[in-house]
């Protein structure tokens, strides 16, 4: 018959569509040979999860249907196709939130998508999205369609069964990553003595890709990364449960991230954007590290991990990393290891952060009960601090703790000298303090360095009343912040700069918005602490353009949270002639969520007025002089 078509080609110009070769790869292919052959100038368009291998042949791979944007195509299907099956149905914005999060599980993949869209007679959205752990047991299709796409497994074990040993054996340890891997992390962790050598490991990839059971992503500068789409992973996770080799594998997984981090942990100096970035790709590869080593209660690789990242838990918000220390310095072992004390003390500011006041003095009791803790220690003595000075209000034990710490690497030095500086800008070592930050930042060049080297220098020029200097240093610690991505860094900054410049009137409109962006941000992301902070700076400047009564009823409110007692407020509190007028005594705190919501509605209307003297109020600028503002 191939022999039959072929001469039909011979002298016609057609297209000629062969669907689905897979599964006949060997035959589709002499076919398109023979008619190569015959001199014909039709053409053949194949479709096949793996590409024929003619001669000529132009591969244009297909990936999988957009998952992001305002209206992704993979949303589109599965909204079309539940559409056919229930006319009627209007669809609610949570609905619709929801299938967009069900189609970035299935990773954009059309027939995983068609196949979740007809459950949706039997399933809301919502349930079927809470099921999707069961991946195949869910998406099963209909008596129409051919087996191999009845359902999501048959589809899958049909490609895997094609698969020779090795890349079998290969494809299912391939499930012990979560998010990706590179090159490097798969020769060391799936590589065996006995099956699979580290040498044979790429091209044995490279087959997999061919066979569209592995993705590869060229679009990171420097680094090509690999990843199995979610369905393809859980399909791995399940055939290595049933080789029994998941419990080893983890293991070396967990062992290689821990001296991943390390290793990354002593260059992270030199290029703290290039860290930032490495431990956002490899965060779920870093959490599956460490929930086995808790798992395995192996307090020696959690505590070493969360510890190699600890510096980038602040500046960076990455406040997920002091919920795994938090965990970590729970196993059992964890109090008799040297780092257990100092990772549940670092661990103490993500959930400070975050206003879980309960959490963070459990922590620090946690880490003082310990046998190894030390009363010189940085880490748990700095969370003992922060304790005494948000939540106690008790500056001075705060600094006499700060004061007793003995700082053993630069890093310690520089938060000590950094929070010194933050705290107690009153206080005799402000010199000494910034002198030690100016010496950090020319030994190790570090961009965090020279931000919390501004920052410090804005908070001692603020209570020296240098409001032009204080500005200065804010607007360089805000530009090397939003360089390298230091989220906290940067709120920290941006409130500094309203204190400083909001009072005269010095802030730039691209300045003003980023008090607001600043704000929804971190009330997206649940930040309760850099709200506080910034809905300080919003009052200073609400103040001088005429929203009195908001500025007091931030006043306060921040007055009466954990957060009020900082020198920020004291700032603040300098507008305090005449501020009380605008509020009732008996009129309770403003709730956060409501005050962030009245500023962000009120700022569009400040950075229209900017520059505007017409628009602000006369008797204002009269009250901020009388105040010294002015």
């Amino acid at each position: 018959m191939a022999q039959s078509v072929a001469e039909y080609c011979r002298h016609r110009q057609l297209l000629l569509v062969l669907d689905n070769c897979e599964h006949v790869l060997d035959t589709a292919a002499s076919l398109a040979e023979l008619i190569a052959d015959t001199g014909s100038s039709s053409s053949i368009l194949a479709t096949s999860r793996e590409a024929l291998g003619c001669p000529g042949e132009q591969t244009y791979p297909l990936s999988s249907l957009a998952v992001d944007g305002e209206h992704p195509a993979a949303t589109e299907l599965f909204l079309r196709r539940a559409s056919e099956l229930m006319p009627n149905r209007e669809w609610a914005v949570s609905d619709v939130a929801a299938i967009h999060r069900i189609c970035r599980h299935l990773d954009g993949i059309p027939l995983a998508i068609e196949l979740a869209a007809s459950r949706v007679r039997s399933l809301s959205v919502t349930a079927l999205e809470g099921r999707l752990d069961r991946v195949f047991q869910v998406l099963r299709g209909g008596r129409r369609r051919i087996e191999r796409h009845r359902t999501l497994q048959a589809a899958i074990d049909w490609s895997y069964h094609a698969l020779e040993p090795t890349q079998a054996l290969c494809f299912d340890r391939l499930a012990v990553f979560a998010g990706g891997w590179t090159l490097e992390a798969a020769e060391a962790i799936v590589a065996d003595d006995e099956n699979i050598d580290e040498l044979e490991v790429l091209d044995i990839l490279d087959d997999l890709i061919a066979k569209s059971m592995v993705t590869v992503d060229h679009s990171r500068l420097h680094q090509t990364r690999y990843r199995l789409l979610e369905p393809l992973r859980q399909f791995a996770e399940d055939q290595l449960a049933n080789r029994r080799e998941a419990d080893q594998l983890r293991g070396v997984h967990s062992v290689y991230y821990t001296n991943w981090a390390e290793a990354w942990d002593d260059r992270s100096w030199n290029d703290e954007l290039a860290w930032r970035v490495a431990i956002e790709t490899e965060q779920a590869n870093l959490r599956a590290a460490v929930q086995w080593a808790v798992e395995v209660e192996d307090a020696d690789h959690a505590l070493r991990l969360v510890m190699a990242l600890e510096r980038a838990i602040t500046p960076f918000m990455f406040l997920e990393i002091g919920d795994w220390g938090a965990i970590a310095s729970s196993i059992p072992s964890a109090g008799n290891h040297p780092l257990g004390p100092v990772v549940a003390g670092l661990s103490v500011p993500s959930f400070l952060w975050r206003g879980d006041l309960e959490t963070a003095v459990d922590l620090v009791e946690r880490a003082t009960a310990m046998p190894t803790y030390d009363p010189t220690a940085h880490h748990p003595n700095i969370a003992r601090a922060m304790v005494e000075y948000f939540i106690s209000r008790d500056r001075e034990a705060a600094h006499a703790i700060v004061n007793r710490i003995a700082p053993r690497t630069p890093a310690e030095h520089l938060v000590r000298s950094w929070l010194r500086c933050g705290w107690f800008p009153d206080h005799c070592e402000a010199e000494s303090d910034l002198e030690t930050l100016r010496k950090i930042v020319e030994q190790t060049n570090s961009t965090l360095a020279k931000i919390q080297y501004d920052q410090a220098q804005t908070w001692i020029s603020l209570q020296r009343d240098n409001r032009v200097m204080a500005a200065e240093h804010a607007r360089r610690a805000i530009h090397n912040a939003q360089r390298i991505g230091a989220r906290f860094s940067l709120r920290r900054s941006v409130a500094s700069l309203g204190l400083s410049a909001g009072t005269t009137g010095g802030l730039s409109r691209d300045e003003l918005r980023l008090i607001s962006q600043s704000l929804e941000e971190q009330r997206d992301a649940g930040q309760e602490t850099d709200q506080w902070l910034v809905l300080i700076t919003a009052a200073v400047v609400l103040w001088r353009h005429g929203r009195n009564r908001l500025a007091a009823r931030i006043y306060h409110a921040t007055s009466a949270s954990p957060w009020g007692g900082g020198h920020n407020m004291n700032h603040l509190a300098r507008l305090h002639p005449g501020i009380d007028t605008y509020l009732d005594p008996a009129e309770p705190p403003t709730s956060l969520e409501e005050l962030v919501d009245h500023v962000l509605a009120e700022m569009p209307s400040v950075v229209e007025a900017l520059n505007d003297p017409t628009r602000e109020p006369e008797a204002n600028r009269r009250s901020a002089m009388a105040a010294g503002l002015l």
